[in-house]
């Protein structure tokens, strides 16, 4: 295998998904773990199936596609539901997947075969379903949809205004297959609880469903938030609570980042302690290394990499990495001659800096100051050696983005390994 891989620690995607589910029951809501974007990086293979061991009802996918990879990645738990027709709602014991994207031309046959649970917010997606649930000869009520209401992102969901035509579309008393089970929104300020756009945005998610309730339309779930959602002291899921008690709908709540051992850093620096105590709890899942595989000492003026960037000041000891911006080493993280910022790496449980530009397949790290390097020793790029630790956090700073962008970013030819 090249020596460059991510390790995903079971128990931390566990213990994580214990306490944003212990925090989501203490206000009456249960967990709807998003694990798009290939488990954000961590791999769908291995965290889907972990979450629905660790008692996950629901899971959340990007696509279609997505969700026949998970569905064919839970297989051998489902084992025991071969029996089951495909065009009947899981029982509880076997996660549903919502696929938060919802569905294209074409896709409804493989939606009904894997028991996916489509959004919509669009007329046509729901004839695009109607029509696949015909042909596949789904009786009527049988087919599952959530729909989506857009109350301030100005991106996916109808509007409160066009709500009452795709619930008339839905009635059971036109014969269709599909089954209206959800309603949900989507928070543009989550992690910022001083935001009044929350506020906003819940009162017309309130709206939304009095309209359900007026066109008695009754959702058995109702979901929004997310992992800053969890962790906000603003009131949200308070009030998100009692909407659904008032429409006698399940409430779920979304988490993603935090499953994986992170809160975005907005949340961390507006002062909120619940915020502070959940950061305090979460766990990385995810630590990404490499092998040094050659040394080169260099005497001073040597120039390192792509255009010269980096110049030795002195006699100076260069490891060289197997990784670069191809495997999502981003180049950013590239360091010139006099620059303080740029990225890190961990040797023998020391900092060493990242010198000269990250290349597509290589990068190359200072290790005059680690004593006794040696090809093979173990390079973190994220994660813990000894006392000291990079978090997608310090990487996305350098990088100036965030951490989703940092774990999303692991490139596909990095194997995932799973580790307890």
């Amino acid at each position: 295998m090249r020596p460059t891989w991510v390790e995903i620690s079971r128990s931390a995607l566990r213990h994580n998904f214990a306490k944003l589910r212990a925090r989501a029951q203490s206000s009456g809501a249960e967990l709807l773990c998003v694990v798009k974007a290939d488990a954000y990086g961590h791999g769908l293979a291995i965290c889907g199936p972990e979450l629905a061991a660790a008692g996950a009802c629901w899971l959340g996918v990007t696509s279609v596609e997505e969700g026949v990879r998970l569905r064919e990645a839970l297989a051998g738990q489902e084992a025991e539901q071969d029996a089951l027709p495909t065009t009947s709602i899981l029982p509880r014991s076997v996660p549903r997947i919502l696929v938060m994207g919802g569905a294209w031309k074409g896709e409804a046959e493989a939606v009904i075969e894997h028991t996916l649970t489509p959004v919509v917010w669009e007329p046509y997606q729901i004839e695009l379903l109607e029509q696949g649930a015909r042909r596949a000869g789904v009786a009527p009520g049988h087919l599952p949809i959530h729909i989506e209401v857009e109350t301030g992102m100005a991106r996916q969901g109808v509007a409160i205004a066009g709500l009452a035509r795709l619930l008339a579309q839905l009635k059971p008393s036109t014969g269709t297959a599909l089954l209206f089970e959800g309603l949900h929104t989507h928070y543009a300020s989550a992690e910022n609880h001083q935001s009044e756009q929350n506020a906003q945005q819940t009162a017309r998610f309130c709206r939304a469903g009095l309209e359900a309730r007026k066109a008695d339309m009754w959702p058995r779930y109702l979901h929004g938030g997310n992992s800053s959602t969890l962790a906000a002291e603003d009131g949200t899921l308070h009030r998100l609570h009692e909407l659904a008690r008032g429409l006698g709908a399940h409430l779920l709540v979304r988490p993603g980042l935090g499953l994986f051992g992170y809160l975005l850093p907005e949340q961390l620096q507006n002062g909120s302690q619940a915020a502070a105590a959940i950061a305090h709890e979460l766990e990385p899942v995810l630590e990404w290394k490499t092998r040094v595989i050659a040394l080169r000492d260099l005497p001073a003026g040597t120039t390192v990499g792509y255009g010269a960037t980096w110049v030795a000041d002195s006699a100076r000891k260069i490891a060289l990495l197997p990784v670069g911006y191809a495997d999502g080493y981003s180049r950013r993280l590239s360091r010139a001659t006099g620059e303080a910022d740029g990225g890190h790496v961990l040797i023998r449980g020391q900092r060493a800096p990242v010198v000269g530009r990250v290349s597509m397949d290589l990068t190359m790290v200072d290790v005059t100051d680690v004593p006794g390097v040696e090809a093979g020793d173990e390079a973190a790029l994220l994660g813990q050696q000894g006392e000291e630790g990079i978090t997608a956090e310090e990487m996305a700073r350098v990088r100036q983005t965030i951490p989703y962008e940092v774990l999303c970013g692991v490139g596909a030819r990095v194997k995932r390994v799973a580790v307890e």
